[in-house]
């Protein structure tokens, strides 16, 4: 009997054992952000008859990279399903996959259905298009028949890039931009000698569709975007055979394009409604100061997440609704840990001694603390850890500060660094006391998870009281006193509801997930292995400056300048 697969257009978070034959048709290596020559991940897209992302974490670079490869089918299993809320996606896919150390990937010799790797946009309907959608990127294929000079730039963070724009013509000969920056400069420019009478064929792969007075273009959108040049492929032996059917090769076919670089001040006051104002007038601040504008509060201990939950009404949501919040602040969630993000050295960070705020490298011989001001010899290590988190209708990536790992743990971050040694790549054994636990999360809601592009929220408490936490778990949904439980082909549906909490009356019935608990079990008992060092670290920068409740400020960093400075671009934007 033939082995049944799952599709990627299936997948849901409500399932952990997935079984996909897919093929490979993009793969990058993430870099740190700090530094470059350090991989923080890899990301892959997978095909079959639809399409979805998957990432391979930190922890398991080791294990996998150079393992798989761009345009084979592998047979892939046992995935973590995660709502990765990105403001710019390679798929149309909700869901997107991550690797854990269960996956498993087999190559398959002989594919069972064709290889569909590029999944073209018209040029005409980029065009046409009333409003562009540039949250999913794209492909196009084309042939280069004009360039610009290439361009050097420093970004908004500082960093020096090069910029290079072409123009792209399809089989209509309809025309569109398309803007390479960094090392796609270096990787095209031997191909556009002068004179060139052969087509450049190009394929933009996974490329960013942008309309900046009303011109429309593409462009390379940081470590997504792949530049295939003459790539031997049918699709380009196609477009090729094509193209010279119509124009033969007999006459240069990549002109020199004017570029236009950014308006003058000048330029923009003529060719628009400028309002000048007056000094006073910028000064001048929109909200009287005709009141007292600060008040004296009082100041209370922070609660114990048992104290917090026992003294009030508290509702506990399940994570599929936490994702779906639209409103910022605070939220209890309910959920089993079920994986650990963490490497050989980022399960913690070095602090100042007297406040949390992170401290940077020494100066001289003494650590000072930005924040307090205080000095010190050395500095002190706290706890800060990813972990994925399961409840039945999804997961989410939580980080855990020092005050709630330690915890869970029962030791603190440098008693673990002095006394005990990580195995391999992996994060210490004592943290693997955190995984299966079941617990409740005091979560902070922040407008960047919102936002969709920053998918770790923020951990402000922890119960981790049994009793309570049985108590308070969201229930299953009730149908004539009975769990409405669903089994369908793919998964096992769990309908859960969020469940208003007072402690102060112990006689109301309450029902745990002993169903999510039994999912969990059952996927643990396949395998003797514990630990799971997963996670979606290589899109996620945490800035460290305070452990309270109330989230995290942002750390600020100095842009610089330098003379060979032509025009300031946002990285964000590309």
């Amino acid at each position: 009997m033939a082995e049944v697969f799952d599709m990627l257009m299936d997948v849901n978070a409500r399932k952990l054992e997935w079984n996909f034959q897919v093929y490979v048709v993009h793969l990058w290596e993430v870099p740190n952000r700090f530094n470059e020559k350090e991989i923080n991940g890899i990301e892959i897209v997978l095909q079959d008859g639809g399409r979805i992302q998957a990432s391979i974490p930190k922890p398991l670079l080791k294990k996998w990279r150079g393992k798989i490869v761009e345009f084979k089918m592998y047979i892939m299993t046992h995935f973590i399903v995660v709502d990765k809320k990105e403001k710019t996606k390679t798929t149309n896919n909700r869901w997107s996959l991550s690797f854990s150390h269960r996956t498993t990937v087999q190559p398959v010799s002989k594919p069972s259905y064709p290889l569909e790797a590029f999944s073209f946009k018209p040029i005409p309907e980029l065009l046409d298009a009333d409003k562009l959608e540039d949250s999913v990127l794209i492909d196009v294929i084309g042939e280069v028949v004009g360039k610009e000079d290439p361009r050097e730039l420093i970004t908004s963070k500082g960093r020096e890039t090069k910029r290079l724009a072409v123009i792209l013509e399809d089989l209509e000969n309809n025309s569109i931009g398309c803007v390479l920056f960094g090392d796609m400069v270096d990787q095209i420019l031997p191909y556009l000698e002068e004179g060139r009478v052969e087509p450049l064929i190009v394929i933009a792969q996974f490329f960013k569709p942008s309309r900046w007075n009303g011109k429309t273009s593409v462009q390379s959108h940081f470590d997504v975007s792949k530049l295939r040049i003459n790539p031997d492929l049918d699709e380009v032996k196609d477009f090729r055979n094509r193209r010279l059917s119509e124009k033969p090769s007999n006459s240069t076919r990549i002109s020199q394009v004017t570029s236009h670089g950014p308006r003058s001040g000048a330029d923009e006051i003529k060719n628009g409604d400028v309002v000048v104002k007056t000094i006073e007038e910028a000064l001048s601040s929109s909200q009287p100061s005709n009141s007292t504008r600060i008040s004296q509060v009082t100041s209370h201990g922070p609660r114990s997440g048992a104290d917090e939950i026992k003294n009030g009404d508290v509702v506990v949501k399940t994570i599929e609704e936490a994702l779906s919040s639209s409103q910022e602040g605070p939220i209890w969630i309910a959920g089993t840990i079920v994986s650990i993000n963490a490497g050989k050295d980022d399960w913690f960070y070095k602090s100042c001694r007297k406040c949390p705020k992170k401290v940077e490298t020494p100066i001289g011989n003494r650590y000072e603390c930005g924040k307090c001001g205080h000095t010190h010899a050395s500095a002190s290590l706290r706890f800060k850890v990813e972990v994925l988190v399961y409840d039945g209708t999804g997961s989410i990536m939580l980080l855990m500060w020092d005050r709630e790992t330690a915890q869970l743990c029962g030791r603190q971050a440098e008693q673990i660094k002095d006394e005990e040694s990580s195995d391999g790549e992996g994060y210490p054994p004592t943290l693997d006391s955190m995984m299966d636990r079941r617990l409740l999360f005091k979560i902070n809601v922040k407008a960047s998870n919102m936002k969709q592009y920053d998918h770790v929220y923020t951990v402000m408490k922890i119960c981790d009281d049994e009793d309570i936490v049985e108590m308070n778990h969201p229930k299953p949904v009730q149908n004539n006193a009975s769990a409405n439980l669903i089994e369908t082909g793919c998964s096992d549906s769990i309908g859960i509801s969020a469940v208003v909490v007072n402690m102060h009356n112990d006689t109301e019935s309450m029902v745990s997930l002993d169903g999510v608990e039994d999912s969990v079990t059952s996927l643990k008992s396949k395998t003797p292995a514990k630990r799971a060092p997963m996670g979606l670290k290589q899109s996620v920068h945490v800035n460290i400056d305070t452990e309270d409740e109330f989230g995290f400020s942002t750390n600020k960093f100095s842009r610089k300048t330098g003379k060979r400075q032509r025009i300031q671009i946002n990285e964000s934007d590309n």
